[in-house]
């Protein structure tokens, strides 16, 4: 559970325009889903056990040759599923869709590695352009974003299927390639394409460099590359993460359980103060850290406990 000083640390790093804001959390770039179909049918017969297949011993070379053949087609048809290896780029993401590889679910992927400064240096020379470094509180925000997610992945939200971390996508412009580097990707079960998924990127933005004209024309290429983006302001990410995630999948048009959608204490990070020490709050990565007393927001644990016991909240009402 957070402590007092890392809410205030939290909020302290959290330049004041962002602070004050009541814009949405989540901007979607892409205007619509787009699904990905895989190359072959999901649906295949099943392969007939050995003992019930026909007798090749005793039959002519023409009836065994179908029967084998028979066979084959019926292994060739069927699909393979979709490993981790599958994942580890664009690249060979895009081939195992187009191989028709199905996805049911898959364990859920990340990595806390910063990208190192070699490969930084080596991307330089061979004029690649790497995803910008961040400060360390940027990068915090980025860390308790990829810890919600898989917190919020476990519980098994309908339709996704898998979700990872830093995603490179390569492209090449001109005699130029590029890498881009996917905060998160989640991938889901299409709601309006049988036997296809979606790719939903998720783009934390903390200054306006994130928002420029360059940024928004790499992200209208990414879509273009079957990328559904979607741009999130990522200090909400270091101040209620599991909100940041929820907020996304909704955007999205997922269907997320009702106690997963955090809408309090309200539109603004600022609105993030206890009711009882008037200090800042935060959740953390499970979404603990903040409760809620006779409609009102307080600490959880310390702050919640007195009130209790002194029957602080009774005059809240009329205080507030």
């Amino acid at each position: 559970m957070p402590s007092l000083q890392q809410a205030a640390e939290a909020h302290l790093a959290v330049p004041e325009e962002a602070r004050r804001s009541e814009a949405p959390i989540v901007e979607r770039i892409s205007p619509s889903e787009i699904p990905h179909r895989l190359g072959r049918s999901a649906t295949v017969r099943p392969i007939r056990k050995a003992s019930s297949a026909p007798s090749i011993e005793g039959t002519n070379f023409s009836t065994a040759h179908a029967i084998a053949l028979g066979v084959l087609s019926s292994v060739a048809s069927r699909p393979r599923c979709m490993n981790l290896g599958d994942l580890r780029n664009h690249k060979t993401l895009m081939k195992a869709i187009r191989d028709g590889a199905t996805i049911d679910f898959l364990p859920f992927v990340t990595s806390d590695l910063a990208i190192p400064t070699e490969t930084v240096q080596r991307s330089k020379r061979r004029e690649y352009a790497t995803q910008v470094r961040r400060n360390k509180n940027q990068e915090l925000a980025a860390t308790r974003a990829r810890e919600a997610a898989l917190w919020v992945a476990e519980r098994r939200v309908p339709n996704i299927v898998h979700f990872c971390d830093r995603f490179d996508v390569y492209e090449r412009r001109g005699h130029r390639r590029t890498i881009h580097t996917f905060e998160q990707v989640w991938i889901a079960k299409s709601t309006t394409c049988d036997d296809a998924i979606r790719l939903i990127a998720i783009e934390p933005i903390f200054d306006r460099e994130d928002v420029s004209p360059a940024a928004l024309a790499r992200h209208e290429e990414l879509t273009a590359l079957g990328y559904e983006v979607q741009r999130a302001i990522g200090w909400w990410a270091l101040i209620d993460p599991v909100r940041f995630i929820v907020a996304n999948l909704l955007e999205a048009g997922l269907s997320v359980p009702d106690q997963m959608r955090i809408l309090r204490p309200g539109r603004r990070i600022m609105d993030y103060v206890c009711t009882s020490c008037r200090k800042p709050m935060i959740r953390d990565q499970s979404a603990n850290g903040i409760v809620e007393l006779k409609g009102w927001p307080v600490h959880e644990g310390d702050c919640f406990n007195r009130v209790i016991d002194t029957g602080e909240s009774d005059g809240w009402s009329e205080r507030l």
